[in-house]
């Protein structure tokens, strides 16, 4: 069996990063369920970030391996956390609350906000996990932008191309 992108730089539970970044993506007021696979047939609930034109520091062997996730040509990367318990946010101002007392249903941070994640290693049974408890913005909390989820969309997109003749499909 393949060694997990942990096991093969060698991280051990209690090591420590910080990732920072843009949020690209964000579930951080109530853990999602993502859809059960092969590998994964039961999937927990959790809570999720991704970041654009991110930097990790910290302990050396967990920089490496959340470097070995990132995607988009090294240029985005996603983090997870399985807690029950929605992440710490602070301001820069240190002001703090939690993901589910600070944004409301249907709502998620602005795309293109500045954040740094702590993000952590705990031993488990089998191996080590990984997920994020905190994250601090580089704003005041109270000018930290909470918008719509799912963006800008509207139905009007069906509209726009009303008028054109469809594909023909059998030619």
């Amino acid at each position: 069996m393949p060694l997990t992108v942990y096991e093969k730089h060698n991280v051990k539970g209690g090591m420590n990063a910080i990732v920072t970044g843009f949020v690209d993506y964000n579930v951080l007021n109530a853990p999602r369920t993502p859809k059960a696979t092969k590998l994964v047939p039961d999937p927990k609930p959790e809570y999720v970030i991704a970041l654009s034109e991110f930097v990790i520091k910290g302990d050396p062997e967990l920089v490496e391996a959340l470097k070995e996730t990132a995607y988009a040509n090294g240029q985005k990367i996603s983090l997870r956390d399985k807690s029950p318990f929605a992440p710490v946010i602070f301001g820069s101002d240190n002001r703090k609350t939690t993901g589910d007392a600070f944004i409301p249903e249907g709502k998620c941070v602005k795309a293109g906000t500045a954040v740094h994640v702590h993000v952590q290693t705990f031993d488990t049974p089998l191996n080590v996990g990984c997920g994020f408890d905190a994250l601090k913005f580089a704003t005041p909390l109270d000018q930290v932008e909470v918008v719509d989820a799912g963006g800008s969309v509207s139905a009007s997109v069906f509209d726009q191309f009303e008028d054109q003749k469809p594909v023909d499909w059998s030619e």
